[in-house]
């Protein structure tokens, strides 16, 4: 029984941990995708009523995940020629792909972080969904022909020579 507790209660300071890190990862997400001071604060009295043993509230997992996604479009964005909105969002996407993003994460992260894209999607989310579509297509195939072609792997017969026995 005692064993149990100790389990329990090391697994319940693992979420702990865990959940302190990503609060801290957003703060940071959040001062890099330069958000009010306020909101920075709101961020901080979130840690210390949850440090105080008040449970986040599902909400909030959101905004973190809004916040990370902004943050990495920036990344991938950053000093990027931003005149061809097409062309722009193409080479972000091509990056994501080569930084290894599942392209259901991608189309995200380009929606949540591209604030033009964000407003149409607002008023016509089905044909933001399609012009998504048609920019991670064509990164996708980018990125699949610079892709390493596998080497042919010589194959040699070898050939015995038997001779009949007398």
């Amino acid at each position: 029984m005692q064993e149990k507790a100790v389990t329990v209660m090391e697994k319940d300071f693992a979420m702990f941990q865990q959940s302190m890190t990503a609060l801290r990862q957003w703060y940071h997400c959040a001062r890099c995708i330069d958000k009010t001071a306020t909101y920075l604060q709101g961020i901080q009295a979130i840690a210390e009523q949850f440090k105080a043993g008040e449970p986040l509230p599902q909400s909030i997992y959101a905004a973190i995940t809004e916040d990370h996604r902004v943050a990495l479009f920036e990344q991938l964005a950053s000093g990027l020629d931003r005149q061809n909105p097409e062309q722009f969002l193409q080479t972000v996407a091509h990056k994501g792909l080569q930084k290894g993003l599942p392209p259901q994460e991608l189309a995200a992260t380009l929606l949540q972080g591209d604030p033009a894209l964000r407003d149409v999607h607002k008023i016509q989310p089905q044909s933001t969904q399609s012009y998504l579509q048609k920019i991670l297509t064509t990164a996708e195939q980018l990125f699949t022909r610079e892709q390493p072609q596998p080497m042919p792997i010589p194959v040699t017969v070898q050939q015995h020579h038997s001779s009949p026995k007398l």
